[in-house]
Parts: structure tokens; sequence; C-alpha cells
């Protein structure tokens, strides 16, 4: 950012870019296959989700040099190099970097329909599709051997009684904390515990 006051700055551009691209080469590498593997999961939750009317497609977006992420190692290396070879005017007037997995994105789309979908650094977690939620939960308890926290802040309100069992049905694993206005039907489905909550206060 201050290479205009300070043009000797520009002298480890270089080696900044050589160590970004290796570091993001592998990033992109595990990023691409851990996506393949959600969106497979994902794509057949979301169909059991839905009673079979919609397909869920998830899709990893990374630097347009890069047309198959999940190719070799030396390979994205070097599509990441020609993008910065190719940006380095740009990235001198915006004073930051436009290169490497820090500007990824997860596209998904259901039924063709696009919609945001996200899963990496930064993202806001309430707007990603709850198949893809279940999903990565699901992988992590395969990876893992164990099941982590997961946390559903009023979801089942904006689900119709056959999703909101389908949910309730296929989360009987793990620790899981649910918010919503509606408690009757929780504790007999998942024999957990119900608290209140009443301005603001624990009752």
């Amino acid at each position: 950012r201050d290479w205009e006051k300070n043009p000797s700055l520009l002298e480890v551009l270089e080696d900044f870019n050589e160590a970004m691209a290796r570091a993001g080469a592998l990033v992109i590498h595990y990023r691409a296959h851990f996506i393949r593997k959600l969106a497979e999961k994902a794509q057949v939750i979301q169909r059991e989700f839905s009673g079979g009317g919609e397909e869920l497609a998830l899709s990893y977006q990374t630097v347009r040099t890069v047309t198959d992420p999940v190719g070799p190692h030396g390979y994205l290396y070097e599509a990441l190099r020609e993008h910065q070879n190719s940006h380095r005017r740009a990235e001198l007037e915006a004073k930051s970097c436009l290169s490497g997995p820090h500007k990824d994105d997860l596209l998904a789309a259901i039924n063709g329909a696009a919609r945001p979908a996200v899963c990496l650094p930064g993202a806001d977690p309430d707007r990603r599709p709850l198949p893809q939620t279940l999903a990565e939960r699901e992988i992590f308890q395969e990876d893992t051997g164990q099941w982590p926290i997961l946390l559903l802040d009023d979801v089942l309100s904006e689900l119709d009684q056959r999703r909101q069992d389908f949910v309730l049905g296929r989360i009987t694993g793990g620790q899981v904390f649910i918010t919503c206005c509606e408690d009757d039907r929780l504790p007999e489905l998942l024999g957990g515990k119900v608290l209140h909550v009443h301005g603001g206060e624990l009752v």
C-alpha cells in the first residue's frame, strides 16, 4: 500500500508473490478436493430434503487462470503465477493482492438457479443451504469419528412439516443447539432439554 511513497518496498514483492503462489496452490488443491466431496454428499441430502424435487449443485470458483482446481500442485502454482503476472499493474494500482485463494468463492445452484453458498473463511454461515451444513457435519464425523457441535438458528420456522421432520431425523447424533419459537415437538423428536428465554433472561 505504501509503495508510491517508498518504492523500495517493491523489491520484496517478487518473493512475496512466489510464497503466495506456492502456499495458495496447496490451499486451492485441498479446497477443491473437499468441495468435490461436499458437493456429492450435499446433492444427495438436498434430494432427500426436498422429496426428490430439488437438485443442488456446488462449484468451486478460484482465479480465472486455474481451469482445473483439482489439478496437480505444479499446475496450480504455475496458474497462480500467471494470474499474478497478468494482474501486476492492477495490483499496484489497487494497492491490494488480487491473486490467490483469498479471492475464492463457493457457488450453489438449486435446480439451476444460483443462490449464495458459503463455507469459505469470512463468509456468513447463515446464508448457506441447510443440506450443505448437514453435509459438512457428516463429512467431519466420517473424517474424525466425532460429531461437531451443530448450531441451528431458527431454521425450523422456515421449513414445512416434511422438511422439519427430515432435518430433525438427520441430526440425532452429536450435540445440537436449536433456537426456535415452537418447542412443542423438539423433546419428543430429539430427546433433549428445552430452555426458555424471555426478555433476554433464561426462565
